[in-house]
């Protein structure tokens, strides 16, 4: 049944899928005591590191001062730690701890068990998506560096 309404925008149906899957995978890391958001930043200073906390913003989509927070966080909880950047001075790098890298594997199991859910409820898998949504994350991440 046509209504005559334009065909709303993709970006909508992306931005509306994020926030699905991420309040699946909040509520089941949740459950388990695990904070989701933390533990998305804790993976991408291990798969970055070593990495500073403009690169690990600039990964992450995050404001500075939201990264910074993150980072005291985790440091705090001596999940990540400081070492110094002989490159800058001014600056410090990122890495996991070896409790970090345990609360990353603990995590996984949750991580694949949502990942076969969605399999299943897609009848492919989610795998299946993961260089498109890569070049799409490069993409848009050119056009927000160069001020587009």
């Amino acid at each position: 049944m046509a209504t005559g309404r334009p065909v709303p925008s993709i970006l909508f149906e992306l931005h509306s899928a994020n926030g699905a899957v991420a309040a699946l995978l909040t509520r089941r890391m949740i459950a388990e005591g695990i904070d989701p958001n933390l533990l998305y930043v804790l993976w991408l200073i291990d798969r970055h590191a070593p990495v500073t906390p403009t690169e690990l913003a600039v990964e992450g989509g995050y404001p500075p001062t939201t990264a910074r927070d993150f980072v005291n966080t985790l440091v705090g909880r001596g999940l990540a730690h400081r070492i110094e950047n002989k490159a800058d001075r001014r600056s410090h790098l990122l890495e996991s701890t070896e409790q970090g890298r345990r609360h990353l594997e603990a995590a996984a199991p949750i991580l694949r068990g949502v990942e076969r859910d969605l399999d299943k409820a897609l009848g492919k898998p989610l795998s299946s998506w993961r260089a498109r949504l890569r070049d799409l994350r490069r993409a848009a991440r050119k056009l927000d560096a160069a001020g587009n």
